[in-house]
This record gives C-alpha cells, sequence and structure tokens, in this order.
C-alpha cells in the first residue's frame, strides 16, 4: 500500500471514530434518537422492586413481569414525563401511582402488594378484650377489665402457650395495672417496669414465669423510675425535680441533684434534662463531669420523658415533643402533644398521631433518606374516620395502621399525591402488633388471638 493510500485510509478512519463518536456519547448520556419524531432527547428509567416478586408491572404502554427470584425489573429509554404505574399480582391488591420519570435518572420505586385474603393462624382464644406485647413481641399480653380489676395474660408466640404467673400475690398486683399503663422493658424483654397510679411495678420472666412485685409505693410517687446498668438493685429515680439514686435491697434513697425535669440512661452515661439552663447534660452514671448535649434551650421544662435516638433526643415534656440534636442544628417543635402512647420511632423516621391524622418527621441524614422522600416533616395521613393505632410496618417503607375496625398497610412514599393503602384485616375491636423484625402481624379480635403473615 502507498504512502498516499496509507494516509487517505488514516483519515477516513478518523472521520469514522468522530461521526460514530458523538452518537455514542449521546447514547452514554442518557440521548435517543426517536424515529416517529425525529428529534434528539434526554431519556429515563424506573426501577421497580415488588414483594412478592413475579408481579405484572405496567408503565405506560410497557408491560413487564418482576423477577420471580429477585422481584425488580428495569424500563430504560422512557421520554422524561409522568407515568402512571400499575402493578399486579393474582390474589393480590392492586398497587398503582403516578411516577415522574426524570431525564439522565432512574426512578426507583418499592411496592408491597397485599393478599386479597391473607394467611392467618389461629394461636389461642381467650375472654380478653385487647392485647398489648414486649417490644420484640415475645409476649403478648392479653388484657381484660371485671368492675375495676383487671386481668393479664402473659402468652409466648413462640412456645405457643401461656406463661402463668408464680403467685396469686403477681396475678393480685397486675389487676391494679390499667390497659393504659407505660411499661418500660429492658433489652432481653425479661424485665419491665410498669408505671400504676399508686405503685412502681417490676415484672420479671424467668424460667417461664412471670413474678411481679411491688417496686416502689411510697407517696409521692416517683414520676420515672429507671434501673442503675451496673447494680441489679440499683434505680434512678425522679422525685418531682430531684434526681436520685435507690437501692430496692436497702431502701437507701441517695439524692444525686435537684432542679431535674426528666433523665435518660445509656449504658454507661445518663442525660438529664437541666431546668436552670434549660439544656440537655450529659455526665457519668454518678451524675458527675457535666457538659451540654446540645446548645438549643427550650421553653420552661417541668416534666419530661427524653428517648436518645443516634445523635438526636426525643423530649416528650409538658411543652410538647422537641427534637434536639448534638450537631448543632436547632431544636425543633414536634408537635403540641405530650403522650407517649401516640409517639414511636425507629433509627430513621418519628411518627406521631392522633384520631385524625398521622405525622412523620425522618431523622435521617439527607444523603441516607428514602429516593422518593424530599421533605423532612409532612402529614402522612388524614383519616374520614379514628385512627385508633399505628406501627411500622416490618423492613419496609410502609407503616400499619387501624382505623376504626379495619388495619390497613400505608405506603410512606407520597409521590404523585397519592399513597396506596390496602386493607390486611377487618374485625369487630381488634388491636394489634407488628414486631419490628418479623414479617407477621399479631392481631387479637373477638376472643382469638392469631397471626397474619405479611408479604
Amino acid at each position: 500500500m502507498t504512502y498516499h493510500a496509507r494516509r487517505l485510509l488514516f483519515l477516513f478512519s478518523i472521520f469514522v471514530f468522530l461521526a460514530l463518536s458523538g452518537p455514542l456519547l449521546l447514547y452514554t448520556f442518557g440521548y435517543r434518537f426517536s424515529l416517529s419524531n425525529f428529534d434528539i432527547h434526554k431519556t429515563g428509567g424506573i426501577f421497580v422492586h415488588t414483594n412478592p416478586p413475579g408481579t405484572s408491572f405496567v408503565i405506560g404502554d410497557i408491560e413487564r413481569t418482576t423477577s420471580y427470584l429477585t422481584g425488580n425489573a428495569f424500563i430504560q429509554n422512557l421520554r422524561p414525563a409522568p407515568y402512571m404505574a400499575w402493578i399486579s399480582r393474582e390474589n393480590y391488591q392492586s398497587w398503582e401511582k403516578t411516577i415522574d420519570v426524570e431525564p439522565q435518572s432512574v426512578t426507583e420505586i418499592f411496592p408491597v402488594l397485599m393478599p386479597v385474603v391473607p394467611t392467618v393462624a389461629v394461636l389461642k382464644t381467650a375472654s380478653s378484650t385487647n392485647m398489648r406485647a414486649s417490644p420484640q413481641a415475645s409476649l403478648l399480653i392479653l388484657h381484660h377489665a371485671k368492675n375495676t380489676k383487671h386481668a393479664y395474660e402473659f402468652f409466648d408466640p413462640n412456645l405457643l402457650r401461656t406463661i402463668p404467673f408464680t403467685d396469686t400475690s403477681s396475678q393480685s398486683l397486675m389487676a391494679s395495672v390499667p390497659p393504659n399503663a407505660i411499661w418500660s422493658w429492658n433489652a432481653l424483654e425479661s424485665t419491665a417496669l410498669i408505671e400504676t397510679p399508686d405503685n412502681w411495678l417490676e415484672l420479671t420472666r424467668q424460667d417461664n414465669i412471670i413474678r411481679v412485685r411491688s417496686l416502689y409505693n411510697q407517696m409521692p410517687l416517683p414520676r420515672l423510675i429507671t434501673q442503675d446498668p451496673r447494680n441489679l438493685n440499683s434505680y434512678f429515680l425522679l422525685d418531682g425535680t430531684n434526681f436520685a439514686r435507690w437501692n430496692s435491697e436497702t431502701r437507701a434513697k441517695q439524692q444525686l441533684l435537684q432542679s431535674i425535669a426528666g433523665f435518660f440512661v445509656g449504658d454507661s452515661y445518663l442525660i438529664l434534662w437541666d431546668m436552670q439552663s434549660g439544656l440537655p447534660q450529659v455526665t457519668t452514671l454518678d451524675a458527675t463531669q457535666p457538659r451540654p448535649y446540645a446548645t438549643s434551650s427550650l421553653p420552661v421544662i417541668i416534666e419530661s420523658r427524653i428517648q436518645q435516638i443516634g445523635d438526636t433526643l426525643l423530649l416528650i415534656s409538658n411543652k410538647g415533643t422537641w427534637l434536639l440534636s448534638n450537631i448543632g442544628n436547632p431544636a425543633q417543635l414536634l408537635t403540641n402533644s405530650s403522650n407517649p402512647q401516640n409517639i414511636l420511632h425507629t433509627d430513621a423516621y418519628i411518627l406521631w398521631w392522633n384520631n385524625q391524622e398521622i405525622s412523620i418527621h425522618w431523622i435521617s441524614r439527607e444523603e441516607q433518606l428514602p429516593s422518593f422522600q424530599k421533605n423532612k416533616q409532612e402529614i402522612l395521613y388524614k383519616s374520614s374516620g379514628t385512627i385508633q393505632n399505628v406501627m411500622p410496618y416490618p423492613e419496609e417503607h410502609y407503616v400499619i395502621i387501624q382505623e376504626d375496625n379495619t388495619i390497613y398497610t400505608l405506603e410512606l412514599d407520597g409521590r404523585g399525591g397519592t399513597r396506596n393503602k390496602h386493607i390486611l384485616y377487618k374485625g369487630n375491636k381488634p388491636s394489634f402488633f407488628a414486631p419490628p423484625q418479623k414479617k407477621i402481624l399479631y392481631v387479637f379480635d373477638g376472643g382469638s388471638l392469631f397471626a397474619i403473615d405479611l408479604p
């Protein structure tokens, strides 16, 4: 081949490379050429993960079936626009939502479909009227009232049997516990402190026997009692605004601090709400070496319950429910409500509700928020009925709500202006509990305790 021919071939190769690299670069950056409109436009895509897998997924005029193994499907080369997404599977309630496809991005959706007829297993029958549970549902606690007395039955859903009281004294002490009493469990769910109007009770489960004893009944009762992690017989208590350590064996009380509105006990530290400074203080377990937890002071707090969630404090007080951060963010009033029974949290968010609406505040950092979440705080749901109870759905971006006599699932994803709401159970006067790490829902209704499998 002559020099001239080689040069022509080289120049031709450069021309071909330049001619092809432009379209390839455009394709790489999400541009597509439309034969119908003869234009070049940016595109986006939708990634869907369905639970259960193997569902029919329709987006616009495109239909796919999600993987029977993973539940995943991906549709690309979509023009940026709102699309109606519809997901269905036989014997399941369908899911639909308007999804905005953005240019050069992939929109994620995570639908959970509820069965039309759920799988139900009856665990036992009882004459009780309602149910509560320990935090991980190692015990389901059935309750009914007769005259002014209360009767409790403790059922282990893993052993599938009732755990008996050790003696009649334990059973008699439980008769004074109202259904709205606050129970504080230890991490192993072997001990709970129960606050009653005239007594602090300690409930222990050992060798599959329930034992209840009167822990502290000196009047006036302390507002808060929590065990000292260093000593099984030592407790921190708040008597008015006086913070003390008390020994249940010797009955000796050691005054530690004054002007304390509330406290939280960590593994090796205390968090105390100091009324004089209006700030939370971190101290040793001996209430020494204080340092500010946060720099934002609050209105006069005279009563509070403190919960620590990562690097934030949830303060349920006489001045409402507040969120405080130890990384410099200002204190934030979540709600004027101070009812701890209607406030719950996960590691990602805080929920609170009244009879008509449910609100949510995300405590995750911005980079850790779900892809669908744009606002840190919003009203999650407004009810036309009466909201009875709310709990997180295990391991999914959903919550479980009871509205009047019906239990539903409600998704947290509010894109498109809607949240899918599906029926789980409709009964007479149910009460329910969803353990955070099990795909199961425990329901008590009409004298029966049963378990519903969750997708």
